[in-house]
């Protein structure tokens, strides 16, 4: 299931179309007339494509009984919730993990066809011979 989201759903994020997609606050008109002179408009969530490369890149999966958890190495400035340099700093980190209800189901589908495999594969049951 994780690594389904991370190579299904993360990589839309950074397409054209998502800050609607999945509410992203809003960017100043300042700041989008600045990234529309310099890079020619680039999807959200990008600017030199160091976050989206990073955030894509080798992931750490672990899973224990209960949940699974994706470690992913991130720029420094997208932990920087709130003023960063005085500024509007959008919550970057917030807005690349979140899902639509569509995706949640999804995952939520997934992971019920992955546990029933699981389950029906079972290789530990002992097999007795009678």
């Amino acid at each position: 299931m994780a690594w389904n989201w991370h190579t299904h759903d993360l990589p839309q994020h950074f397409r054209t179309g998502a800050a609607q997609k999945y509410d992203y606050k809003p960017r100043t008109p300042r700041y989008l007339r600045r990234k529309r002179r310099k890079l020619g408009g680039t999807p959200p969530l990008t600017w030199s494509g160091l976050m989206r490369r990073m955030l894509q890149q080798f992931p750490r999966i672990t899973k224990t009984q209960r949940h699974a958890v994706i470690r992913m190495t991130a720029p420094r400035y997208v932990r920087q919730v709130g003023s960063y340099r005085g500024g509007n700093h959008p919550p970057l980190g917030e807005e690349a993990l979140r899902t639509t209800p569509q995706e949640a189901r999804e995952l939520s589908r997934v992971f019920r066809d992955t546990l029933i495999g699981e389950l029906n594969n079972d290789r530990t049951r002992r097999r007795v011979k009678v």
